[in-house]
């Protein structure tokens, strides 16, 4: 009811107020738990193993570098979309909202990077 009726208010001189954004940032928060919470399940079995007897352990240098070359691209669109929405906002808030977005994406996303480049990363 609490978002449903900020959400419905009319933008004053094209700026939305301080609880309509937070409503938005609220529904997507939401919207992403869910998400996450519906792909863990298929997750599970993409995950690959680390290695076994015949094959090599993965170079921890390449599982890091995947990891960065998601981590930082997604940081920047992050900063890009969602901080001009929550500027005045305390930094402490700014920054847990940033990780509650960041890190269901790379529990998602970074294991299926390393599926992908998993025989390059255990060359």
């Amino acid at each position: 009811m609490f978002l449903r009726l900020h959400l419905s208010q009319p933008m004053k001189d094209g700026v939305f107020s301080k609880q309509n954004r937070l409503a938005k940032i609220i529904i997507f928060l939401i919207f992403t738990a869910h998400v996450c919470r519906q792909s863990k399940s298929a997750l599970i079995n993409q995950i690959p193993y680390l290695h076994t007897m015949n094959q090599k352990p993965p170079k921890k240098w390449k599982l890091l570098l995947i990891s960065w070359l998601f981590v930082y691209p997604v940081i920047n669109i992050l900063f890009v979309l969602i901080f001009p929405l929550i500027a005045e906002l305390h930094q402490l808030l700014k920054t847990l909202i940033l990780t509650l977005i960041l890190v269901p994406l790379m529990g998602i996303c970074i294991p299926l990077l390393h599926q992908k480049f998993w025989n390059w990363i255990t060359q």
